[in-house]
């Protein structure tokens, strides 16, 4: 009894084993399936024929041009100006000493008995009582005579001016009398005097800068320097990013300059004023790149096919690399004729669309073998995913073409 009972216990594993690994054998068959018919994908890298090609050409940009001549090699472009004003202080470097001699008025008396005019010639001289300073006159002066009143002499006088003789602060004496030096030892010496009633002013002797024509050339250059520096950095900020200038081609002027202060004004410091401008003739980079393109593609012997899978040329923006020098620049007539150097690969343009409808269902061998007969493709790579896949997917959006360039 025992041993029947044991054998029917052990048939029940093995059961289930079977059973399991029926279930995970249509478990991985139906994951197979649902990658090979949703997540199969055919990816495909092709290195398609390529030429580089450079050149060296002479354009011209020409702000008159509408559009781009390919065939006169003249590219339209724009002018822009910018007009700055500025001032600047600058320090007076020369010193001098400047004398001034004081100046002022007195009343010459005429007192002489008998009464009797007298005339004093330019530049007669007075002495002051008190600080023994001498003045002369600045004019000859008829000193009318005095009157007779009661028997008595009474003073008639006239007002004139008189500059000291030396320069100085020490001139500028107060309220005086003087005597006339001229009439020492005569009978007129007591009797003709001069009296002043007011100070003397203007006295003085100090060192003082003034503007030299060196300062003024010197103030010039430097406020015009600066000033051709800024300009024509706003006017390089003023050019839009998408345009190309050249530092050739840039035109500065000063329209006018002047100084506040004449050659010798006698000032600490003076001001300049200036207006400068600045112009320059720019082109548009993008009319520059598709000027070298254009010419570089119509150089180039990169094949074509008339079925429609290599359709036609094209250039590898990428690759493009430009080098200009100026050659001449009028501005008058608003040319810029440049030096070009340029450089860049064209390829064949291969159809995508073409190409996936024609690898739908096909082996790795079948593809491999079609890309490698063609002239215009120098490699190719082919891979499948999942990796056991034998062909590629049919529909055409789960195959990949990717140039390599």
């Amino acid at each position: 009894m025992t041993p029947y009972s044991g054998s029917a216990k052990s048939k029940k594993p093995s059961f289930l084993k079977k059973g399991l690994f029926i279930v995970s054998f249509f478990l991985l068959l139906g994951i197979g399936l649902v990658c090979h018919f949703i997540f199969a994908r055919a990816a495909i890298s092709i290195w398609p024929e390529t030429e580089f090609l450079g050149f060296t050409e002479q354009i011209t940009i020409d702000i008159n041009a509408k559009q781009i001549n390919f065939e006169t090699k003249t590219i339209p472009g724009e002018y822009f100006e910018e007009i700055k004003k500025g001032r600047q202080e600058f320090p007076s470097s020369e010193v001098f000493e400047k004398n001034e001699k004081a100046r002022g008025i007195i009343k010459v008396y005429n007192k002489y008995s008998p009464p009797k005019p007298l005339t004093l010639v330019k530049g007669t001289r007075f002495l002051s009582s008190d600080s023994e300073k001498y003045f002369t006159s600045t004019e000859k002066v008829n000193v009318p005579a005095g009157k007779m009143e009661n028997g008595k002499v009474v003073s008639q006088w006239t007002e004139i001016e008189v500059v000291a003789m030396e320069s100085g602060e020490s001139y500028n004496i107060g309220p005086t009398m003087f005597s006339v030096h001229g009439l020492v030892g005569t009978a007129y010496y007591y009797s003709i005097w001069g009296e002043s009633s007011s100070a003397m002013t203007g006295g003085t002797s100090v060192k003082m800068k003034r503007v030299s024509q060196g300062d003024l050339t010197a103030a010039q250059k430097t406020l015009t320097e600066r000033m051709l520096k800024e300009v024509k950095s706003d006017l390089q900020n003023k050019i839009p990013p998408d345009f190309i200038s050249f530092d050739d081609a840039f035109f500065q002027e000063t329209v006018n300059i002047s100084s506040l202060a004449p050659v010798g004004a006698e000032v600490d410091s003076f001001t300049c004023e200036t207006e400068v401008k600045a112009s320059v003739l720019s082109v548009k980079k993008e009319d520059l790149e598709k000027f070298a393109e254009n010419f570089i593609l119509s150089r180039s012997s990169v094949s074509v096919s008339a079925d429609g899978l290599f359709k036609e040329r094209k250039f590898l923006k990428e690759s493009l690399t430009m080098n200009y020098k100026v050659k001449s620049f009028d501005l008058s007539t608003g040319k810029i004729v440049l030096d070009l150097e340029f450089s860049g690969k064209v390829y064949p343009d291969i159809d995508k669309s073409i190409l996936k409808q024609a690898f739908g269902k096909k082996t790795m061998l079948e593809i491999k073998t079609f890309l490698e007969s063609q002239s215009q493709i120098t490699r190719s790579e082919v891979k499948f995913w999942p990796f056991w896949i034998k062909e590629a997917p049919e529909e055409t959006e789960k195959i990949e073409i990717d140039l390599k360039l």
